[in-house]
């Protein structure tokens, strides 16, 4: 099933997605006529996959590249993640986001790296779904504040990237 994404409250990034950064107090529709699968929402920015094909559309504040369009302009609308990739799962961290590919299970992740949670083997923010360095397919995802969990395909078995001053991998 798909369906419409309706936001409200503060819109001072755009990240309703109407294209008016005005805050609401009633629910506004975000600006497109897209239906969604799966939504995520962390601090002034969403992201969704499109019902039709997978593909990501981001809106909202992109300071760290967390729109995942190569660049850190903010977008008031749905704005298409640089990829052609049709992704099965998304999540999102405080800064960042992390995405199953759908034909392969591999995954991707971009936003804030500051603590490694991109799984790149470095600390550099990514503007655009950079492949995290295992080569693992997998079948669930999710993300912390600074750190990311995905569970591997094949075996079932839980790992984790990022920060870890509180255990948390």
């Amino acid at each position: 099933m798909s369906l419409r994404i309706y936001g409200w409250g503060s819109d001072a990034s755009g990240q309703l997605g109407d294209s008016n950064l005005v805050d609401r107090s009633v629910p506004v529709s975000a600006y497109t006529a897209n239906l969604w699968v799966q939504l995520v929402a962390f601090q002034n920015t969403t992201v969704a996959l499109n019902g039709a094909n997978g593909l990501a559309y981001a809106w909202g504040n992109n300071s760290q590249g967390q729109i995942g369009d190569n660049s850190t302009t903010d977008r008031s609308v749905p704005t298409s993640v640089s990829s052609a990739i049709s992704w099965v799962a998304i999540a999102c961290g405080n800064i960042n986001v992390a995405a199953i590919n759908g034909t392969n299970g591999l995954a991707y992740a971009w936003g804030s790296n500051a603590c490694g949670q991109i799984g790149d083997n470095t600390k550099t923010d990514r503007s655009f779904p950079t492949s995290v360095s295992s080569g693992t397919s997998w079948k669930q995802i999710a993300c912390g504040q600074y750190h990311t969990a995905a569970i591997a395909g094949a075996t079932g078995l839980a790992y984790t990237w990022g920060y870890n001053l509180y255990g948390q991998l």
